[in-house]
């Protein structure tokens, strides 16, 4: 037999013997490396490890994966080979590109090294330093730092997992995103390419113009710009915070829906808010609170930053809380009178969401008693048979907005309101209310109660039908009793001096009050004491009447009217008679201390540790992109 014959006979005996190894293979149901093409093929002469050496546009496949190099070692007795040289993974729509390829067969494994690997689909691009991915379930693990990009996203991570067939990336370690409105910061993070959604596992920070982010789970859609946060979700934005056990944000419209143990601080009115559920609109500027809903305002916003004092702070409750901001029309047209009459102004402010006017239906307020702009702290006086001096008293007045827009030489460019519905409860130290509705206007803190509205001052209570207060540097300046007043100030557990008429106006300093008009049907009684006893009893009829206080005390009692007046001493005056028609003294719902309005832990605020904290910097994908090949122009 001669040399050609004998090469020729022993290449038709390995070829059978191959036959045979794959047929055994395929029937231990192991799918085979096939060579699809080679311009050189030789045998390697190993007794330990048989295989072949394939050199020029090497093409292999295995499944349904096509494998192209520049050269390759084929062992085919152990389903495996090793390419090199511009290596190239062709499965469906992904391409992977790598300088060495080390596929295991039968585990579907190609481990793909090199200086900058890279993996490609319709959806976006991962590049990385070390890939390993499974041809089967189209799986790459990248690890030593990678980076992804689609169309208008970049994250990176010190090490993740790409699914090519769902299109799904998992990240860990420091993970970081970015696109042209945000930056991310988290410890886990998956991303679905298709619809641009990141889900945040963990510890996560946000970062976009108007403020900072922060959870420890949630997912962000980048196609809808919407936002779920959930585990301490934190919001912070230039004058306000927010917590909430979830928050949901949708920034195109400007709305945020948030859910249990609420709180936020709102800096320019110097308020914070709590709730279990809150609704939140940009345009016009407004909070729709539910479930459990309270306020504090702790002082005017621009002289006051404490915003854990107690001393000051006035507590608010009722069964839905609303707060708006609108902007100023007298602010935009200063050389104009403010043209709107409340009507108008009240048709704007109560264009509430359908929830509100659920919760709200029966008591939101009359359009010609929602507000009332003062010009100045002095208002207008009245008229002379009243003997009220203008400087310190109120014109009582019907409904209709009092706006006097040249008493403003520099008005506020926002108007700040707060409502409270059903079941509103107020507690500051020096003074509570109860009542129906309330409506507070922040710029000029002017308060309006409507409804069995109760006040407490001290010893003292007050009832009317409707009640307006004005305050000044965080304290009480005067206000107005409405319809049906009726003070009442217990002397001790068991006389009262009492005060009824149509409507009653009081002056305050320090929180106290010192001055008193009481107009139209007068009827006083008032007890007074000899020795320090309380020994005489006092009543009157007036039509007008003008009463000064010191330390909570009458000491002088003016009258503009013919008066009945009878004194006696208490003993020949029995208990019945010693009270006035309609006498209730409610001490038993006045809130006692600021937990009985609001129970709510108040949280300090984050805004310096989150003011500190370190943005993004993407230095994987940095270094990354200093040694990927720059794109022809």
């Amino acid at each position: 037999m001669d040399k050609i014959t004998l090469t020729i006979w022993l290449c038709l005996c390995t070829a059978v013997l191959l036959q045979a190894q794959e047929q055994t293979q395929e029937q231990d149901g192991r799918k085979l490396i096939k060579i699809l093409n080679a311009d050189i093929g030789r045998m390697i002469k190993d007794p330990q490890q048989p295989g072949q050496r394939l050199i020029g546009n090497v093409q292999l496949s295995h499944e349904d994966a096509v494998m192209m190099c520049d050269s390759a070692y084929v062992y085919r007795s152990e389903n495996r080979f090793v390419a090199y040289g511009h290596v190239v993974v062709v499965q469906k729509s992904t391409l992977l590109y790598g300088d060495t390829l080390y596929y295991d067969a039968n585990t579907n494994i190609a481990r793909v090294r090199g200086k900058l690997i890279r993996l490609e689909d319709s959806s976006a691009v991962l590049r990385t330093f070390n890939l390993d991915y499974n041809t089967k379930e189209r799986l790459a693990y990248f690890f030593g730092g990678g980076t992804l990009a689609d169309k208008e996203n970049v994250l990176e991570s010190d090490k993740g997992y790409y699914y090519s067939s769902s299109k799904l990336a998992k990240f860990h370690g420091t993970v970081e995103m970015r696109n042209k409105n945000y930056d991310i910061l988290s410890d886990s993070l998956h991303y679905y390419t298709p619809t641009e959604t990141a889900v945040f596992l963990n510890n996560t920070s946000i970062w976009h113009k108007d403020g900072y982010l922060s959870c420890k789970y949630g997912w962000y859609e980048r196609l809808k710009d919407y936002f779920h946060f959930s585990k301490e979700a934190y919001v912070l934005s230039k004058q306000r915070e927010m917590w909430a056990d979830s928050i949901f944000y949708e920034r195109t419209l400007g709305k945020s829906d948030l859910f249990g143990n609420i709180q936020m601080i709102d800096t320019a009115q110097s308020v914070l808010m709590f709730s279990d559920e809150a609704h939140l609109l940009n345009d016009p500027k407004q909070v729709i609170m539910y479930r459990q809903p309270s306020a504090a305002y702790y002082g005017n916003g621009k002289n006051r930053t404490d915003t854990t004092a107690v001393r000051d702070t006035v507590f608010l409750r009722g069964d839905t809380l609303q707060y708006i901001t609108l902007k100023n029309p007298a602010f935009y047209k200063t050389d104009t009178l403010l043209q709107s009459d409340s009507t108008a102004i009240a048709d704007t402010l109560l264009q509430t969401d359908s929830t509100a006017a659920v919760h709200a239906s029966d008591t939101l307020l009359q359009p010609d008693t929602t507000l009332i702009i003062h010009a100045s702290d002095t208002l207008l006086q009245t008229d002379s048979t009243a003997a009220v001096h203008a400087s310190d008293t109120l014109l009582p007045t019907d409904s209709t907005m009092i706006a006097i827009a040249d008493s403003i030489p520099q008005p506020d460019s926002t108007l700040q309101y707060m409502y409270a519905y059903r079941n509103v409860k107020v507690f500051r130290s020096n003074g509570q209310a109860v009542c129906d509705s309330l409506s507070f206007f922040l710029n000029d803190t002017l308060t309006e109660m409507y409804y069995n509205p109760i006040l407490w001052n001290g010893n003292s209570q007050i009832t009317s039908d409707k009640m307006r207060f004005i305050a000044q540097d965080g304290a009480l300046h005067h206000g107005e009793f409405l319809g049906a007043a009726f003070m009442i100030s217990a002397e001790d557990t068991a006389h009262y001096n009492q005060i009824k008429s149509r409507d009653l106006y009081a002056y305050f300093r320090n929180n106290d009050v010192y001055l008193l008009d009481a107009l139209a049907d007068v009827q006083t009684i008032f007890f007074f004491a000899e020795d320090s006893v309380l020994a005489n009893i006092e009543f009157a009829e007036s039509t007008n009447m003008k009463i000064f206080l010191t330390n909570r005390k009458v000491t002088r009692v003016r009258n503009y009217t013919t008066v009945k007046r009878k004194m006696n001493a208490i003993y020949a005056e029995p208990r019945e008679k010693q009270r006035l028609k309609n006498f209730v003294w409610r001490d038993d719902i006045r809130p006692k201390t600021r937990y009985d309005v609001c129970r709510r832990r108040i949280r300090p605020s984050q805004r310096t540790e989150s003011a500190a904290k370190t943005q993004p910097t993407f230095p994987i994908t940095q270094k990354i992109d200093a040694i990927s090949p720059k794109k022809k122009p």
